[in-house]
Formats: C-alpha cells, structure tokens, sequence
C-alpha cells in the first residue's frame, strides 16, 4: 500500500476525523475513513492489584450509550512516561497510590479505526483508598473484585447490572485465561 494524500476532514474538541488517499495492491485509488485523538494518541491502562482485589472502574461511555467495566486508564501528557502517566491517573481514578511493576510495549486496540497507541501497565497497590480527584467530566465508580473469583463475580455484577459492558481488554486478561 500507498499513502497518497492524509487529510482532515472534522477537527472535534476530543477527537479528528481524517481520510487517507491509499493506492491498493493493483494500483487502484482508495480512501479510509480513521479516528485520531485532537490531542494525546497514547493512554496507559491500568491493571491494578491491591492485596488481594484486582481494582477496576466503571464509567458511562458515550458512544456505546452505556457504562463500562474496565482497567483505570488515561491519556499521556506532554512530557510523560508511560509510567509516569499511570501513577498520576491510578491517583486520579481512583484514589490508590501505587508502584509499576510491568509496562508492556506499544500496543494498538482498534487500528483499523483508531490510530490510539496503549501502554498495559500492572501496578501493585501500596496505599489505603484516598478520594479521586476527577475532571468535571468523569463520573468513576472504583469497583474491586477477588482475584481467585473474579471470573464469577464480574459475570454475576454484569447478570445484576445490565446497563454495563465489559471492556475487551479485561475479558482478555482475566476471562481467556
């Protein structure tokens, strides 16, 4: 393939739309539609563990109109590591202070649509819950669950709260193992 021409065809507050130009194997002129944050296209996701809960949030997701049960995550600012970004949102989220344990390499999610990098970064716990500190625009309740049951306490909350979905990223780390 062939990037002829990238450009930008919406300029939103949180996110771009762009179109490539592309030649395709055969030398015919195509266009693909992608998604790009206006700011930050890298974000840390937080696999968390406090003694013996592993912590995650829920939190009203607006294209899928519905709450969702994931890792805490946020954007990487300027000037930030991806382990410098993890400590700050993990505080942020949901009130813990904790330490790095394992940072994964550049990861993409959805690259057909979405040109977001994911950093996977465990971290162990190593302080008492304090408040979070949210943007006026998030609403993030700290849920934690066994890390022996996890598998059945999540699936019994989804059964009891059928306005969440569960996030992709933690059916693959605790549910296909």
């Amino acid at each position: 393939m062939k990037i002829i021409k990238k450009y930008k065809v919406f300029n939103g507050d949180f996110s771009n739309l762009f179109i490539t130009e592309f030649e395709d194997k055969l030398g015919n002129l195509k266009k693909w539609e992608f998604i790009e944050r206006s700011k930050d296209t890298r974000v840390v996701v937080i696999n968390a563990f406090h003694k013996d809960k592993i912590v995650l949030v829920k939190q009203f997701r607006f294209p899928i109109n519905m709450y969702s049960i994931e890792f805490p995550a946020g954007l990487i600012d300027d000037g930030e590591t991806p382990e410098s970004t993890a400590v700050r949102e993990l505080l942020e989220e949901t009130g813990y202070k904790g330490i790095v344990t394992n940072v994964s390499p550049p990861l993409c999610t959805s690259a057909g649509i979405t040109g977001e990098i994911v950093y996977l970064i465990d971290m162990d716990i190593t302080s008492e819950k304090k408040h979070q500190t949210l943007d006026e625009s998030e609403e993030i309740e700290v849920l934690e669950f066994s890390r022996e049951s996890i598998k059945s306490e999540l699936t019994e909350y989804l059964k009891a709260h059928p306005d969440c979905s569960l996030d992709s990223k933690v059916w693959a780390t605790y549910f296909e193992k």
